[in-house]
């Protein structure tokens, strides 16, 4: 992901492609939960799985992520980082969430969190405590954690 610096609560990633252009042609750096949740895409696309980052400044309460992993059901994603051991949904989120879980499809909901860059994932509710969420196992990037507790749940079922 390139070496970052911090700079209240923001990261600038010395990569070219981790920073984005205002109108006026500067670098914008990126926030450290812009930078984690395009890290995410590129190692999910790089296993062949569809993922797409949607930008919500139009669609308030859309779910940050979508994600078609082979063979597993689609996930909605939302992603928080956080320096605690709580990170949550926004209510509008929250009811986004319910919704697809209403649906019946082949689709869920997850939450996952990141703290200090390290993943989290849990099942979707109005909360989640990175103490009960499976957390990313050593060695393991960002995909490959959703992989390995998609297999859990799969083999659990």
């Amino acid at each position: 992901m390139g070496e970052m610096c911090n700079r209240s609560r923001h990261v600038v990633a010395h990569v070219g492609d981790d920073r984005r252009r205002t109108s006026k042609g500067h670098a914008n750096p990126l926030s450290e939960e812009s930078i984690l949740k395009t890290e995410l895409v590129k190692q999910c696309k790089a296993r062949g799985w569809y993922a797409r980052r949607i930008e919500d400044g139009y669609g308030v309460g859309i779910l940050d992520i979508t994600i078609v992993p082979t063979g597993y059901p689609t996930l909605f994603v939302e992603g928080k980082v956080t320096d605690g051991l709580k990170f949550a949904p926004s209510e509008r989120q929250y009811v986004e969430g319910i919704r697809v879980i209403e649906a019946k499809g082949i689709a869920f909901p997850v939450l996952i969190g990141w703290r200090s860059q390290v993943m989290y994932i849990a099942d979707w509710g109005r909360e989640a405590f990175i103490t009960k969420a499976f957390k990313q196992p050593s060695g393991a990037n960002y995909a490959g954690t959703i992989e390995e507790w998609l297999r859990g749940k799969h083999n659990s079922s």
